[in-house]
């Protein structure tokens, strides 16, 4: 399990993003994650995230997903808009040309 931990880094709050580029999570989860990004961040989200172990297994991916989720995006030159109209396809395709 601390080997487990120690591999978090993706589950801050910008990274949490590439889930959606991730094709073993579900639609589901993805638009969960959508709605969480309304919610709002921390002020200065940390880059590396500890938890301790009880507190991961009640964890779902869509309670990393904030509004600093959404600076992952912006980093890329890409606007958070398009997730308004959901199209996972549309998505997905996006954030993958821009990787390329």
């Amino acid at each position: 399990m601390k080997k487990f931990l120690g591999h978090l880094w993706y589950l801050s709050e910008e990274l949490i993003a590439f889930t959606f580029l991730d094709e073993n999570v579900s639609s589901e989860t993805k638009r969960n994650m959508v709605v969480a990004m309304l919610n709002e961040g921390t002020e200065h989200p940390v880059k590396r995230i500890s938890l301790e172990p009880d507190i991961v297994l009640r964890k779902n991916l869509e309670d990393f997903a904030t509004d600093n989720t959404c600076k992952f995006f912006d980093i890329l030159g890409i606007s958070s808009q398009f997730f308004n109209h959901w199209d996972e396809k549309k998505i997905i395709k996006k954030l993958k040309q821009s990787f390329s």
